[in-house]
């Protein structure tokens, strides 16, 4: 046993050892060849050992990558799959009829609510008896007679849900997979045949009823969200999207906002008891809101964390008695346990937003709060200690919000810091006021008639700020490395003399993108619809149309999460196209044929036909070959042979393509967009051993010039 013991490593090191290999096994299990990254990482750290005493010995770098190992086969026997008696086996199915039993709360829409079910019979159009798991979109007024355990009978269509097609669009299939749904229903009519009494569920209601009522709409609404979370009540989607652009979202839903209000606001009331009895205390308070807010998983997650920290203090209780004790970096061996028995629950939480950000957050609070505490020491304790949690909380979920949506507000840590006061007397006194109204009605009305100032204030406060200039900015999504880097460099601060490797890391992390050029030319046919976005000599323009919903739900999006301030120009397929919030320079159509259009020095259009262009680069040639019968393709072909000659690809939004266009002497593929292709032309293209990338199968298509070309899927 002599070998197996460290020479110089001491107990803490050796239990971030072994929770590291835990979170890197757990983390990685849902990435794909993660286990050779792991093999790798343990490795090199086999081969520092030997030269860096203070390192674990060998065998224990062995040690870890059997157990990280081991932890990626558990992941990927948890990875949900459907049986053969899924409800998806059914899908697709119109004017389908089933029964089945609500599993979750409702989530309100604009004019829709979305919900999980668990199928109990099929009955048309044919009989089986499904199982599994069912996501189920129900009209919004018929949303309130729902909770779990209530029998429906449904009808609409049974389908089965659409994955991401473009970069950067969020998975849908991919999300409900992780909870083991892998169908939908669209219900047209629905109609409820039990509804069993659910006490938890009926409070909850009682609770946001009690403040409408006191408060009218859409205050009642407003404090009911900020006590118990957005899925509790339906809230204007207007106010959503205000909350959303000034960087407030995070109130709105029942989380780790909430809870560390409650948690540290707690502690400050108990502040007379003994260490013991404000934790017990805290504790009880916690679990009191917990039930009222509801078992959604973001609920359940912080509220996990929130004990963590108060396990922590009963570890530790001088921390009590500090400014800002209650996060003491101690409380790190908590927050790591807690992480690792979640993500042993249930693994793929480690990709889950969510969980991502009320870890960070929470571990925000941990590191941060103390020092900027002190930092404030000249406000009295209760404003520092509140600044400080805002601070926190932003501070270290900024980068993922950043490398997730591309987007922030300027006026975000403003809008918080003038907002935390008012947010602490709101979700405080909504709580106290929802307890109340369980046994005296009247008084919750005297005790929510001050809050209702407060929120006239907030409201105010938010759309004053969102409408705001440049309430939104849109500097691009963030690059792996570069979130990597900022929270490096958020640890080096908290480090010992730390101040100049986060300096280092900082000049890292603004000279990265200067020093790696991106691609001299990139064309990225987006799917789902008729348009491309073109990146030459500097400048971004859009070439298509399509219909509004597309261009601002998937065209919009995609430029914003790229950062694009302005499009050079725009070039017209068919009708002029509005891209709501994008700034473009000039719309160079309608299109004339025979004509030359100019993008920059070396980047041209040559219009052939309306529908039928010759994209030129300094990289190569794209030919857009709008629809067409085969008849228009034979007679196109005879006319513009000696400019097809030069073609390196076709963009093909038509059904099929002749055989002739695949004997073109330069053509390297096919970037096929429509949602069907004709399998002669499939199995032709493949015969002639080009390349054929079709949106429908393969998402968005991206040409970055040559032969070089990435798809989503």
């Amino acid at each position: 046993m002599q070998g197996l013991r460290f020479s110089s490593v001491d107990r803490q090191t050796l239990f971030w050892f072994w929770a590291g290999a835990c979170l890197l096994g757990l983390g990685l299990g849902t990435v794909a060849w993660g286990w050779l990254g792991l093999l790798g990482l343990a490795g090199i750290g086999g081969a520092l050992s030997r030269r860096r005493p203070r390192l674990p010995e060998v065998q224990f770098w062995l040690g870890a990558a059997v157990l990280m190992l081991g932890l990626v086969g558990y992941v990927q026997l948890r990875v949900p799959r459907p049986s053969p008696t899924d409800i998806s086996a059914w899908a697709p199915q119109r004017n389908a009829i089933l029964e089945a039993e609500v599993v979750t709360d409702p989530k309100s829409g604009i004019d829709q609510a979305s919900l999980l079910v668990k199928p109990l019979r099929l009955v048309a159009p044919l009989e089986a008896g499904p199982q599994g798991l069912l996501y189920v979109r129900v009209p919004q007024a018929v949303s309130k007679q729902l909770y779990p355990g209530v029998r429906l009978k449904l009808i609409g269509s049974l389908s089965e849900p659409s994955g991401a097609k473009n970069p950067g669009q969020f998975d849908f299939q991919q999300y409900l997979a992780r909870q083991g749904v892998f169908a939908t229903f669209r219900a047209e009519t629905v109609e409820v045949l039990s509804q069993p009494q659910n006490w938890l569920t009926q409070l909850r209601r009682t609770l946001v009823q009690a403040h409408i009522t006191a408060l009218g709409s859409p205050r009642g609404e407003l404090l009911s969200s900020l006590v118990l979370g957005s899925n509790a009540v339906t809230l204007d989607p207007t106010i959503q999207e205000q909350f959303t652009r000034v960087g407030l979202a995070h109130l709105l839903a029942a989380s780790g906002a909430q809870v560390a209000l409650i948690v540290s606001n707690c502690l400050l009331l108990l502040g007379r008891w003994a260490a013991g009895a404000r934790v017990i205390g805290t504790g009880l308070v916690l679990l009191l809101y917990l039930l009222i807010a509801g078992g959604s998983p973001s609920i359940l997650r912080a509220g996990l964390m929130g004990y963590a920290v108060l396990a922590a203090l009963l570890y530790n209780e001088k921390a009590l008695a500090e400014p800002g004790g209650m996060f003491r970096p101690e409380s790190l061996k908590i927050l790591a346990g807690v992480a690792v028995a979640l993500l042993l629950w249930n693994p793929f939480w480690a990709v889950d937003l969510g969980f991502q950000m009320s870890f960070l957050a929470t571990l925000g609070l941990i590191l941060s709060v103390g020092p900027l505490t002190k930092l404030m020491s000249f406000l009295p304790l209760f404003f520092a200690t509140n600044f400080a949690v805002s601070i926190a909380a932003y501070g270290w979920t900024l980068p993922l919000q950043l490398s997730v949506f591309g987007q922030l507000s300027p006026y975000s840590l403003l809008a918080n810091f003038v907002a935390v006061l008012g947010i602490e007397f709101l979700t405080i006194g909504g709580f106290l006021s929802s307890l109340v109204s369980l046994v005296w009605l009247d008084l919750t009305r005297l005790m929510d008639w001050p809050l209702g100032w407060l929120l006239t204030g907030l409201l105010g406060l938010v759309k004053f700020f969102a409408e705001a200039p440049g309430s939104t900015l849109y500097p691009g999504v963030l690059a792996g490395v570069q979130t990597l880097l900022l929270y490096a460099v958020l640890v080096a601060l908290h480090l010992p003399q730390g101040r100049g490797l986060a300096l280092a890391l900082g000049g890292g992390l603004l000279l990265g993108p200067l020093l790696i050029p991106g691609p001299r030319v990139e064309l990225t046919v987006l799917a789902g619809g008729r348009g491309a976005v073109l990146t030459s000599e500097g400048k971004t323009f859009f070439i298509g149309d399509g219909r509004e919903a597309w261009l601002k739900g998937t065209v919009v999006a995609h430029l914003r999460r790229r950062g694009v301030q302005q499009l050079a120009a725009v070039v017209p397929l068919g009708e002029t196209p509005i891209l709501p919030a994008v700034p473009v320079v000039q719309t160079l159509g309608p299109l004339v044929p025979q004509t030359i259009v100019r993008l920059g020095n070396r980047t041209f259009i040559r219009v052939l036909e309306p529908t039928a262009l010759i994209l030129q680069t300094s990289e190569g040639r794209v030919l857009y070959l709008g629809e067409r019968t085969i008849a228009q393709q034979q007679q196109f072909l005879r006319q513009f042979r000696a400019e097809l000659n030069e073609v390196d690809w076709v963009w093909l939004d038509n059904p099929f393509l002749i055989a002739p266009y695949l004997t073109l002497p330069r053509l390297k593929g096919i970037f096929a967009t429509q949602p069907k292709l004709s399998e002669r032309t499939q199995q032709e293209t493949q015969a002639s051993r080009h390349e054929l990338f079709w949106s429908q199968e393969r998402g968005a298509i991206t040409w970055q010039g040559g032969d070089r070309v990435q798809t989503v899927l």
